[in-house]
């Protein structure tokens, strides 16, 4: 797949796509300043506008209604911003879906999927500039009337080829929306007035599609959606995260495009086949015992599946009884959920399990794809535009074990969350004529309840919990009352349309399901909006700091006891302080394997910043089950860890009972040895006997750091003990140890800050944005004192440095405080040791090395062997004592 052909497409694409949308809107009146009204020479049948031009511009007929809709949408989404806002948010959703019904048309035609039975974008025949459906338009199954075969005709005769063009596109559109809903609109829809793209222009969106991606990359490889969808996002995902630099929150509409990100294909099939796959050999394995797990993953081809470690007699025996209730379960018990579901990657490889566990029990590859679309697939998500793809993805899986799957009526469970946000009491009390005042009473209650919870939807996605409610008679309460082949005079369709999107998707979120699996949003919270913020604060507590987080919660939520959860996220849960909560949530139930991904996981993503690991858990909990857990992350890229997966070459096994012995059992410790584990347990901490300390942000270190040859010497005061002796000294600038490259024993003392006065001025600074004082804790009582100072951001290590009396510290250079010379030496040999620093990689295995880690690290050995301080006194570059400056 030529993935730079495809990005350098999509990221063009866009960009054209909304010029040309834009234009468009501005010859019918309509632009960002505002919505002319018709010139007063308009009548019912033609309608004038002024767009500075010589002549005006006019339209006639539909496009009336059609360009009325356009201007009222744009109205009413201006109430909650203002039209500036509102016109470029709409040009975006519009170009967003005329994309993708451009690339549903082009995926279908190459890949010869009825009904679109001739090609409409290009042509079978190598070198003809023609779509084959404008050579010869009577030829294929779209029905004209005689009306509209006149009118082609006459396009022919005239070589009006272009407007030929574009009514066949609307028309195949209307057509695709009877098979493809969640896609393509019904006959007449006003987005029909923005499509005014021609094949025959060499610089135009169609010609790019049709010839800059290889037509080998559209065939079978419903993938491409996603990388389609991801790269559109570039350029939008890059603007937003600028605004968030700028402090500028994330909102629902930028949300999808910061957050999405398409998961490597091996990661996919890894995360899949082993929780539904799992799933299926567990069931078979509650059927006959002698199932051998490799065997049957090696029979359905799942390359990536990892077979359980042995087990110890006792958790056998405890999964043997939950073998038999697996054994229970039938394919079309399989539910299969991804609630952040983007552009369909998961679901469909979903698909493609579930049609080999259908299909190994006797059904017929067209049987099953219908009984998987109906029973087995569910996703959600908060953009309207992935979920025309995942729809779209899903569907086109379908129609690839079942060619008449599109005609059959049958549906994918998959849905863009919606709003309630504009549905009355007044629309509710007008629906539920058929009902009995006793139904209509609960469904009228659950009605209201369930448009609350949906309100601002688009802010919260599938996080919202949804109660099980009676969904059948919430239907019936939505649906209009017929009689007499008419329907009632109060039904307000509107309104009876939107009520059962939010019933559909209500009971997806209110659903319990056997597999949840997802590769959900990374960000971080506090970057959205401030009632999301405080909505997750309030329901996930544990997770609370990055939405990924807050999904694996989610996604466990939404489990069947003894169901199974695969995800990717970030790694950061593993060992963080702030998800301790979380993994004592997590510890009580089983992983079942991980692999530790770390950096480059994301060929999409250069740098060490985002490190991922991807892991399944079954909600179940068993004591001292193994683990299985795979480290890749010396990998360079996706490549390198696929192949050290398969290789298996650093497999390790742990309990949860194990993880448990390190406080705040960090899942980093996965390959440490029962022997460095007792350390944790057997051994003195370093925050028993020092004082690990945050040091202090100046808030602006342009105007109050220097280097030490910056200064007048007469105002540098150096080796002062305390914070009186400073003030007594009025000197203005002290040393300042702030971090600095990876440098042992001694030095980067080469930096001051402005302390005169004990820092009147840096804690009286004003922030420059919210024109308050900052407040921070800087740590005034260990100030000037001696202490062990390290660099907090690292790589995959950090070095220790003694600093004699006389310093301050800054958050890049934390201070460890104590009182004893001879315990600080020790200290600092211990810390710059190759056995504190793989002690570390288990607390922090990232880039950080904060106090709280420092603190939590065991201490080996005596402290008051007197070789070792001997050892480390005679390593300074100076004869004088520790407790100088030199």
């Amino acid at each position: 797949m030529d993935k730079t052909a495809i990005k350098n497409f999509a990221v063009w694409a866009r960009v054209r796509f909304m010029e040309d949308i834009r234009t468009r809107l501005g010859l019918l009146g309509i632009t960002e300043n505002g919505i002319s009204d018709p010139l007063p020479a308009s009548t019912s049948e033609v309608q004038y506008f002024d767009i500075g031009a010589d002549c005006p511009v006019a339209i006639r007929g539909t496009a009336i209604l059609q360009r009325e809709k356009l201007a009222e949408e744009i109205r009413k989404a201006a109430k909650d911003s203002d039209t500036p806002t509102a016109f470029r948010n709409f040009i975006e959703a519009s170009a967003y879906d005329w994309f993708n019904r451009l690339i549903a048309i082009r995926y279908m035609e190459v890949n010869e999927y009825a009904p679109l039975d001739m090609r409409l974008l290009s042509s079978v025949e190598p070198g003809e500039q023609d779509p084959d459906l404008v050579s010869t338009p009577f030829d294929g199954s779209v029905e004209f009337t005689e009306s509209e075969t006149q009118q082609i005709l006459a396009w022919k005769e005239q070589h009006d080829n272009d407007r030929l063009f574009r009514f066949l596109l609307l028309k195949m559109c209307n057509e695709l929306h009877e098979v493809l809903p969640g896609i393509f609109e019904g006959k007449d829809d006003a987005s029909e007035l923005l499509m005014q793209q021609s094949f025959i222009d060499k610089d135009g969106v169609i010609h790019h599609l049709v010839t800059d991606i290889p037509e080998e990359d559209w065939k079978d490889q419903v993938q491409i959606i996603g990388w389609i969808y991801q790269y559109y996002n570039t350029e939008l995902k890059d603007e937003t995260f600028k605004l968030l630099k700028k402090n500028v929150k994330i909102t629902k509409e930028r949300i999808p495009s910061a957050t999405q990100l398409f998961t490597p294909d091996w990661i996919v099939r890894y995360m899949v086949e082993n929780s539904l796959g799992r799933l299926w050999i567990e069931h078979l394995r509650g059927l006959d015992p002698d199932v051998d797990e490799k065997e049957t993953a090696e029979k359905f081809g799942w390359k990536y599946y990892l077979p359980e470690a042995k087990q110890e007699p006792e958790v056998e025996q405890q999964l043997v009884k939950i073998r038999e209730e697996y054994a229970a379960l039938k394919p079309e018990d399989l539910t299969c959920l991804d609630p952040c579901m983007g552009s369909g990657h998961i679901l469909v490889y979903m698909f493609d399990v579930l049609e080999q566990i259908y299909t190994s029990v006797g059904y017929s590859e067209r049987e099953a794809a219908k009984a998987i679309l109906e029973n087995n697939i569910y996703g959600l998500d908060i953009d309207d535009r992935a979920y025309q793809l995942a729809y779209f993805a899903v569907m086109m899986k379908a129609r690839q074990y079942n060619r008449r799957i599109l005609t059959s009526g049958v549906r994918a469970h998959v849905y863009s969350i919606q709003e309630s946000n504009g549905i009355t009491e007044n629309q509710l009390q007008e629906t539920g004529e058929s009902l009995s005042p006793e139904e209509k009473s609960i469904a009228y209650s659950q009605a209201e309840q369930l448009v609350g919870l949906f309100h601002d939807a688009k802010e919260y996605g599938s996080i919202l919990n949804i109660p099980e409610m009676d969904w059948d008679l919430l239907r019936r309460f939505a649906k209009p009352e017929e009689k007499m082949g008419q329907t009632s005079l109060n039904w307000n369709q509107e309104a009876s349309e939107r009520l059962m999107q939010l019933i559909d998707q209500g009971q997806v979120m209110a659903k319990k399901y056997w597999v949840t699996c997802s590769n959900p949003p990374y960000a971080v919270v506090s970057g959205l909006d401030a009632a999301v913020n405080c909505f997750i604060k309030g329901h996930y507590p544990e997770s609370k700091t990055d939405l990924f987080a807050v999904f694996i919660e989610k996604c466990n939520d939404m489990l069947k006891p003894c169901g199974y959860q695969a995800m990717i996220t970030q790694h950061a849960w593993m060992f963080l302080a702030s998800y301790e909560n979380l993994r004592d949530k997590l510890l009580n139930e089983e992983l079942v394997n991980l692999i530790h991904l770390g950096p480059h996981a994301f060929n999409e993503i250069n740098g060490e910043v985002v490190q991922t690991a991807s892991f399944v858990f079954c909600k179940v909990l068993f004591s001292n089950y193994n683990s299985i857990f795979l480290r890749l992350i010396d990998g360079k890229n996706e490549t390198d860890k696929e192949s050290e997966f398969v290789s298996r070459k650093h497999c390790f096994i742990m309990t949860n009972t194990k993880l448990r012995k390190i406080k705040g059992a960090p899942y980093t410790a996965y390959w440490a040895s029962d022997i460095v584990l007792s350390a944790f347990n057997d051994s003195h901490l370093v925050g028993e006997i020092a004082d690990p300390r945050v040091g202090m942000a100046t808030a602006n270190n342009d105007r109050f750091v220097r280097l030490w040859f910056e200064v007048d010497r007469d105002k540098f005061g150096i080796n002062l003990p305390s914070r009186k002796e400073a003030i007594i000294s009025h000197k203005k600038w002290f040393p300042f140890s702030k971090g600095g490259e990876q440098r042992k024993w001694y030095g980067n003392n080469d930096a001051v800050v402005n302390w005169e006065n004990d820092g009147f001025e840096i804690q009286n600074y004003k922030d420059e944005k919210t024109g308050r004082i900052r407040s921070h804790n800087y740590n005034l009582d260990y100030i000037f004192s001696s202490a062990l100072t390290w660099t907090v951001i690292g790589t995959e290590k950090t070095s220790f440095r003694f600093c004699p009396i006389g310093f301050l510290y800054s958050n890049s250079g934390y201070g460890l405080f104590c009182n004893n010379d001879d315990l600080k030496l020790y200290l600092l040999g211990f810390m710059n040791s190759k056995v504190a620093a793989s002690l570390l990689r288990i607390l922090s295995p990232s880039m950080g090395f904060e106090s709280g880690y420092i603190r939590k690290l065991p201490l080996i050995g005596s402290t008051t062997n007197k070789e070792i301080i001997y050892i480390v006194n005679n390593t300074f570059p100076t004869n004088e004592t520790i407790s100088t400056m030199t």
